[in-house]
């Protein structure tokens, strides 16, 4: 008889025996949590015990992995970020350019007409006169 383990043994196997004969059951059956247990054990002491640094090897090889997919995935984001403000900065350099050339066309075709109004000579100085201002006083 056997009390050390949590289901002690309190039935000899030679009444075990008599007892399985006469009913046509078997006693010793084992449970589902025993076969699951029995199973880990066997896994862990075949394979896990074994292989401990391999399989440690391997979670830390995943876990860097994973690292570096979340880096890379992170910094990726934050370089479309800072494209998309250079893009939006370069867009408004561009406006701002377009809109000084749009005045400085302006300018160009204004003395134009000031030089045909007044008939200057295009290599001569610009004379000092100005367009006569209207006068809207009513």
């Amino acid at each position: 008889m056997n009390f050390s383990k949590t289901r002690p043994d309190l039935v000899e196997p030679k009444i075990e025996l008599i007892v399985q004969d006469a009913t046509g059951a078997k006693i010793n059956q084992n449970t589902f949590s025993e076969n699951v247990s029995k199973s880990l054990q066997y896994f862990y002491d075949n394979y896990f015990k074994k292989y401990l640094l391999f399989l440690i090897l391997i979670i830390v090889l995943i876990l860097f992995l994973l690292y570096r997919y979340y880096k890379n995935k992170e910094l990726k984001r934050v370089r479309e970020i800072s494209e998309n403000k250079n893009k939006e900065k370069i867009k408004t350099f561009e406006a701002k350019e377009q809109e000084q050339m749009t005045k400085h066309i302006y300018e160009i075709l204004k003395q134009n007409r000031l030089r045909e109004l007044y008939k200057t000579d295009k290599y001569s100085k610009p004379e000092s006169k100005s367009i006569p201002k209207k006068n809207y006083n009513y």
